[in-house]
C-alpha cells in the first residue's frame, strides 16, 4: 500500500500534493525537530514517541536532504541554520525568519544546541584536551559564528566542559606537556591523532575547527566522520572515536553509561522549499500538521501569504 502511495504522489506532484522529507530516525536534528514543534505521541509507557508521517522520504544526511527539496518542487524539510544554501528556499516559522540575529534575540522558536561527546573517566589525550579548549576559547568561538551558528554568550567553558575538566583523568596529567602551548600554535605544537564522529549538522562547523586548529599544529591528525548524533555517542561509547558530535541531548541510559555532553553552540532549525515554492512561511501548527500527515496538499497552507498553484 506504501509502495502505491508514493507511486500516485510522484504523478501528482504538479498538482500541489507535499512531499514531506524527514531525517532519519538516529538524527539529532529529527529529534530536536519533532519535539520543538510537539511531532509526538505518548507511547503505551507513558513517554513520548516520534510520530512523523510514516510515508514520508526519509533521507540520512543533511546533504540529502538538501538535495530532495532542490529536485522537488512540492518538498518541504529541514536542515541546520548554518548549513542554508542557494539550492533551497528557507521560510519563517510563526513570522520569524531563520537567522543567528533571531537565535540570538530570542524570537526564533526552533533553535537547539550543539554538543561534544566524551567519557566521563576515559583517559585524555593532551591532544583532546587542547582541541577541547580550543574549541570552547574566544577564537573558537568565532569560527562557530563566522560559520553562521551561536556562539556561547560570554564565549566561556559550559559547567560541564569544567566539571569534565575537573573530574576526569587526563593522560597528559599523567606525562609532563610543560612548554606546550598547543592551539596557540606556539612553542611546542600538540601532536597526536584525533577521531571525532557523529552528526552530519555538527560536521560542517568541526571541519572549520579542525582546519584552523591544524593549521597551526601540523602535528595533530583530527579525522571528522560525519554520520548521525546517535551514531557519534554509540562510537564514543564503545571506543571508536575519541570525540562524538550530537545535536541532541543525551538519553538517560546514555548518560548512565558515562557519556558527558558538553554545549559548543546553539543552532537554528531551518524549515525548507524548494526555490519554486511561493510560499513564505508556516505556523508552528501547520509544520505539526505536514509531518504528521494531517495536511497533504499545499492549498491547505494559509499562513505563508502565497498561493501555491
Amino acid at each position: 500500500m506504501a509502495v502505491i502511495f508514493l507511486l500516485s504522489a510522484c504523478g501528482a506532484r504538479d498538482s500541489g500534493i507535499i512531499t514531506v522529507v524527514s531525517r532519519e530516525s538516529g538524527s539529532g536534528t529529527r529529534t530536536a525537530f519533532t519535539e520543538i514543534f510537539g511531532i509526538e505521541v505518548r507511547s503505551k509507557s507513558g513517554g513520548m514517541e516520534d510520530a512523523t508521517f510514516e510515508l514520508s522520504e526519509v533521507t540520512n544526511s543533511t546533504s540529502v536532504m538538501i538535495t530532495t527539496v532542490k529536485l522537488d518542487k512540492n518538498a518541504i524539510g529541514y536542515i541546520s541554520l548554518g548549513t542554508m544554501n542557494d539550492d533551497i528556499k528557507a521560510v519563517s516559522v510563526d513570522g520569524v525568519f531563520p537567522s543567528a540575529e533571531n537565535i540570538k534575540n530570542g524570537s526564533y522558536k526552533a533553535v537547539r544546541s550543539f554538543a561534544i561527546v566524551t567519557m566521563k573517566d576515559r583517559l585524555q589525550s593532551a591532544l583532546e584536551r587542547d582541541f577541547t579548549e580550543f574549541v570552547m576559547s574566544d577564537e573558537g568561538q568565532s569560527i562557530i559564528e563566522e560559520e553562521g551558528y551561536v556562539g556561547l554568550a560570554g564565549n566561556e567553558e559550559s559547567a560541564e566542559i569544567k566539571d569534565s575538566q575537573a573530574d576526569g583523568k587526563s593522560a597528559d596529567s599523567l606525562a609532563s606537556t610543560e612548554g606546550i602551548e598547543g592551539n596557540s600554535g606556539t612553542s611546542k605544537p600538540i601532536r597526536g591523532r584525533l577521531t571525532i564522529s557523529g552528526s552530519s549538522s555538527v560536521a560542517p562547523v568541526m571541519e572549520a575547527l579542525k582546519e584552523v586548529y591544524t593549521k597551526a599544529n601540523p602535528g595533530a591528525e583530527i579525522e571528522v566522520q560525519q554520520s548521525d548524533s546517535t551514531q557519534g555517542i554509540m562510537a564514543v561509547r564503545e571506543g571508536i572515536c575519541d570525540i562524538g558530535m550530537t545535536s541532541r541531548s543525551l538519553s538517560e541510559s546514555e548518560i548512565a553509561d558515562g557519556l558527558i555532553a558538553s554545549e559548543i553552540a546553539r543552532d537554528g532549525i531551518v524549515v525548507i522549499v524548494n526555490k519554486e515554492n511561493p510560499v513564505a512561511g508556516f505556523t508552528s501548527d501547520e509544520i505539526k500538521k505536514i509531518y504528521m500527515g494531517e495536511i497533504s496538499n499545499w492549498s491547505s497552507i494559509e499562513s505563508g501569504g502565497s498561493s501555491y498553484e
